[in-house]
């Protein structure tokens, strides 16, 4: 899974969204 890459994306973006 590339979780930790969509929430290093989102991160970036400055949101707080965590992918399950």
């Amino acid at each position: 899974m590339v979780t930790g890459f969509v929430q290093s994306l989102i991160k970036l973006c400055g949101l707080n969204w965590t992918a399950p």
